[in-house]
């Protein structure tokens, strides 16, 4: 799931606005031992971050972004499942007219 949880607005002084969004992307995968989940699970995050990291623009949608942070990573329980969670935090800035 991607969710923007903020954005910051300030006048870059030029006739614009420089829009700063930080969006959360979080991930879950069932957690199971036996099919070493927690492998699969690292591999998925370090998929993601990798991909917005190379990509800045986020396909030409954003001045510039990144990197991505990662500041949770952890099993939890979801919906009385025990799982793989993460949210890695992405901002994106933006220039538009005043």
């Amino acid at each position: 799931m991607v969710s923007r949880v903020q954005t910051a607005e300030a006048f870059d002084g030029f006739g614009k606005v420089e829009r700063t969004h930080q969006f959360k992307i979080y991930g879950v995968l069932a957690l199971k031992d036996d099919d070493a989940t927690e492998v699969t699970f690292q591999a998925l995050v370090e998929g993601v971050c990798t991909a917005l990291r190379t990509n800045g623009t986020l396909n030409s949608t954003a001045e510039e972004s990144g990197p991505p942070q990662v500041p949770v990573l952890e099993p939890r329980l979801f919906g009385g499942v025990l799982v793989h969670y993460c949210e890695i935090v992405l901002e994106a800035t933006e220039r538009e007219d005043a």
